[in-house]
């Protein structure tokens, strides 16, 4: 029965909230950030800098998506 000012008094057929899941914190968003800001800094002054950007995008890549598939 529900009161006509307030029309949803009765919880009973409602679902109980799932639990909240959040990721613990890692370093692969800095490393990845980091990677990107080299290979374009890189790309503008020095290949050396733009290998460094190169690789450690696509380690903070591979880190962060083999984290992600075994949540």
């Amino acid at each position: 029965m529900s009161d006509p000012v307030n029309p949803v008094t009765h919880r009973d057929e409602w679902n109980a909230p799932r639990p909240v899941n959040i990721p613990r914190s890692t370093a692969w968003p800095l490393g990845t950030a980091s990677g990107i800001m080299l290979f374009a800094w890189g790309f503008v002054s020095s290949p050396i800098v733009l290998g460094v950007g190169v690789v450690l995008l696509a380690v903070s890549l591979y880190g962060w998506i083999g984290e992600i598939r075994h949540e």
